[in-house]
C-alpha cells in the first residue's frame, strides 16, 4: 500500500493529468482534497496517509472509460460531499492548491477542514488538526460558531456532534497547556 506525503500527492496529480491527456480528455477536472491529504499539503501535517481522500465536483466519470479505476490506482479515494459533514457554505471557502493543465486541485478551507475532522469524533482526526498548522490559521471562536451552525444541517444526533466538539476542545486545551507549560 502506498503512503502519500506531500511529494507523492503532487506526483499523483501529475500522473492523473498525463493519463487524461493520453485519453485525449481536455475538459476541466476539479478535485477537492479533504482529510489528511489536505492537512499534509496545506498545513504541514508530519505524517503520510494511505490514500488521497477527495470529493468529486466535476469528475466526468461518464466521459472517460475507467476513470474511477484510474483514480483508485493512483491512490485517490473518491467520496461524496453527502457523507462528509461540512458547513453548507464550504464551497465559498475552497482554496486552490495546484493546477496542472485541466486538473485543478482544491482544498477545503481551514474552517471547513477542521469541521469535517472534528465531526467524525475520531482521536486521530482531532490529533491531526491539533498537531498540524491548521489551527494557527483560524480563530477558535469562529470555528466554534461555524461548527455549531453546521450541526443544525446534518443528519444524526446533534448531541453526538456537540460531544465531538467538546472532545476536540479538551484535546486542544491539553495540547496548548503542554506547549506553554
Amino acid at each position: 500500500m502506498a503512503h502519500f506525503s506531500k511529494k507523492e500527492i503532487a506526483k499523483a496529480v501529475d500522473v492523473l493529468h498525463d493519463a487524461l491527456l493520453e485519453r485525449n480528455f481536455h475538459e476541466n477536472v476539479y478535485l477537492i482534497l479533504i482529510g489528511a491529504a489536505s492537512l499534509i499539503v496545506k498545513y504541514n501535517l508530519k505524517r503520510a496517509t494511505n490514500d488521497i481522500d477527495i470529493m468529486d465536483t466535476g469528475i466526468p466519470r461518464g466521459h472517460i472509460s475507467g476513470l474511477g479505476t484510474l483514480l483508485a490506482q493512483l491512490g485517490y479515494h473518491v467520496v461524496s460531499d453527502a457523507i462528509v459533514h461540512l458547513h453548507p457554505d464550504y464551497l465559498e471557502r475552497l482554496e486552490q492548491v495546484t493546477q496542472k493543465g485541466n486538473v485543478s486541485v482544491l482544498s477545503l478551507g481551514p474552517y471547513d477542514l477542521a469541521i469535517s475532522k472534528i465531526s467524525r469524533g475520531l482521536e486521530r482526526d482531532i490529533d491531526d488538526i491539533i498537531v498540524s498548522d491548521l489551527l494557527e490559521t483560524v480563530k477558535i471562536h469562529e470555528l466554534e460558531r461555524l461548527y455549531a451552525d453546521a450541526v443544525t444541517y446534518w443528519i444524526g444526533n446533534p448531541e453526538h456532534f456537540r460531544l465531538n466538539w467538546d472532545m476536540f476542545l479538551d484535546a486542544y486545551e491539553k495540547y496548548q497547556n503542554n506547549i506553554s507549560g
